[in-house]
């Protein structure tokens, strides 16, 4: 009986403490810092990976306003006195209806992913209260004890929103002579001398009415590292879809720019010069401006088959116009031919109905970076009326077009074979001639001197839907503009110092292209990627470390406890 209950001893403790050591992987693998990490609304999906998202819906109907009159009728009678050539006067009566309408609405989906391996800065967020302002998000982290360089934010917004207004103005005017008896305007209007001469129109009724309906949509990503003691921020914006006559088949379509200079002044020195597009030289032949669209299939954040969260936005039913280039202003005018002049102004807009455009989006993580995947669908363009394809679009290409914005240091925009650096004077600057470059590698990759923070790869090939066959995508970009400016030393208000140097700022254009569209669908995916300071895999290392040590040191604790307690069993079995 002894024995028996010496051998359920054993195996009570060897159960007790392989429990224990089997429970350390589980709380030490979500983060260096502590065994559990709670960040409200935020929810860890993945070891050092949270989430946050929001479908927001909201409408003009949803905020109460002051009690109006039905319709918000509004009437208001006037009169107004005029004398005949014979000085005979008259009263004439304007009685006005007037009636508005405004509705508004607002559909948001927003999604934020914070990667933090060591739990450096969760730790820091987790003591502020997120519920109320979880955009505010990047303004939260420049604080320089709680990031260690392992961090990547990252927040991706997709918006759709209609806007309408109306009104309606209608106007009965009646005539009468100084005892108010009615008389005919028709009849006393021929006797006005040239100072009434504005009453002519005050007769009978009239009606006007005026309605403006639209409704938008776009995409937006950002991002966030944190490198060499400073936070470097990336924003990518969807601009819209541009048709291109291909005309030199490289595949892209060509801008080129020219410069205007102006001497305000007229002391002989140029005060102030930018870029306008030189159409003559240009392949530019429409530009979409969409105006009526329907919110598709929303998919919020999940997590799916492969391990990556995936959520998804689409717009269908989307009506617009092409239309040819807009001229901005006299400098462009001045800078075409006549005929060139004439030929764009005598271009037709071409209506035409988009099916759908859809966004998905699949995160994350390599040993690496924090990579973001887009699987991007742009639908088939059809005729308004006939649902036929459009034969203006025929023989032409399709260029959807970004520009992304970045704040850095240290900023250099670089691909495999064309380098743009930022200029390096204080100041905004630009080239005498900006043309149009391919990148070959389709890459375009901000980095400081410390190494890569982000690439959007826009590159590769994509699969057209008149055959379903993949071709190769045309990447090109413009470099904008880029800033360089001295920042003083300062506090901000999360008590982050910023360094005295130079901050560079730059906003890069740039744009997808596919030669063979004729206006049908186009399916493409662009990747973005952060790279931290620390990447991830080192922090994974680490914490495995961590946790080999703790399993060899409780394994060991655990065979000398064994030996320790046979050597009791064996003792008193002696006894």
């Amino acid at each position: 009986m002894k024995r028996m209950l010496s051998v359920i001893t054993i195996g009570i403790l060897l159960a007790v403490l392989l429990t224990s050591v089997n429970a350390v992987p589980v709380t030490a693998e979500t983060t260096a810092y502590r065994p559990q990490q709670n960040l409200p609304p935020f929810e860890e999906v993945f070891p050092g990976v949270y989430l946050y998202w929001q479908w927001w819906n909201e409408s003009s109907q949803d905020i109460p306003l002051p009690e109006e009159p039905p319709d918000s009728l509004e009437q208001d009678v006037y009169y107004y006195y005029v004398k005949d050539i014979y000085d005979n006067g008259y009263w004439i009566r304007e009685q006005v209806e007037y009636t508005s309408e405004f509705r508004w609405s607002w559909n948001n989906l927003l999604v934020e992913i914070v990667v933090d391996p060591d739990g450096s800065l969760v730790s820091y967020l987790s003591t502020l209260d997120l519920n109320e302002g979880t955009w505010q998000l990047f303004w939260y982290v420049e604080n320089s004890t709680a990031l260690s360089g392992d961090e990547a934010l990252l927040l991706s917004s997709f918006y759709y929103y209609t806007y309408m207004s109306s009104s309606n103005f209608s106007a009965e005017y009646t005539w009468f002579d100084d005892s108010m008896n009615p008389v005919n305007a028709s009849e006393v209007i021929p006797l006005l001398p040239e100072d009434y001469a504005w009453a002519a129109g005050f007769n009978g009724s009239y009606h006007s009415s005026y309605t403006y309906d639209f409704k938008g949509f776009g995409f937006d990503v950002h991002e966030m590292v944190f490198s060499n003691n400073q936070t470097h921020w990336m924003e990518h914006y969807f601009m819209g879809m541009t048709a291109f006559d291909d005309r030199n088949h490289n595949g892209i379509m060509d801008l080129v720019y020219n410069t205007v200079s102006y001497d305000f002044d007229e002391d002989g020195i140029v005060d102030w010069t930018y870029q306008v597009l030189n159409f003559s030289e240009s392949e530019i032949v429409y530009e979409y401006y969409p105006v009526d669209a329907e919110i598709g299939d929303v998919a919020t954040p999940h997590v799916n088959e492969d391990g990556e969260i995936e959520w998804s936005a689409e717009v269908v039913n989307i009506n617009g116009t092409f239309y040819p280039p807009m001229l901005y202003d006299e400098a462009q005018f001045a800078m075409m031919p006549e005929t060139e002049l004439q030929e764009i102004n005598a271009s037709q807009p071409v209506g035409a109905s988009l099916d759908s455009m859809s966004m998905t989006y699949r995160f994350g993580m390599t040993n690496d970076a924090a990579v973001l995947k887009i699987d991007q669908h742009i639908g088939q363009f059809t005729n308004f009326t006939t649902g036929q394809p459009i034969p203006a679009l025929e023989g032409l290409g399709l260029s959807l077009d970004y520009w992304s914005a970045f704040s850095t240091y240290d900023l250099t925009v670089q691909s495999e074979d064309v380098v743009v650096a930022a200029p390096p004077d204080a100041g905004i600057e630009t080239s005498s001639t900006l043309e149009a470059q391919p990148l070959d590698s389709g890459n375009l990759s901000f980095n400081t001197d410390e190494g890569v923070l982000a690439t959007v790869d826009f590159g590769g090939t994509y699969v057209w839907g008149y055959d379903n066959n993949t071709y190769t995508v045309g990447t090109v970009f413009y470099p904008f503009y880029t800033y360089i400016g001295p920042l003083g030393a300062e506090q901000t208000a999360s008590g982050f110092e910023m360094g005295g140097t130079d901050i560079k700022d730059g906003i890069y254009y740039y744009s997808s292209c596919y030669s063979n569209w004729n206006g049908y669908a186009i399916t493409h995916d662009p990747i973005f990627a952060v790279y931290p300071e620390v990447p991830p895999g080192a922090v994974s290392s680490y914490v495995n470390i961590l946790l080999t040590t703790s399993t060899v040191l409780a394994v060991g604790g655990s065979v000398a406890l064994v030996a320790v307690v046979g050597r009791i069993y064996v003792i008193r079995r002696r006894e």
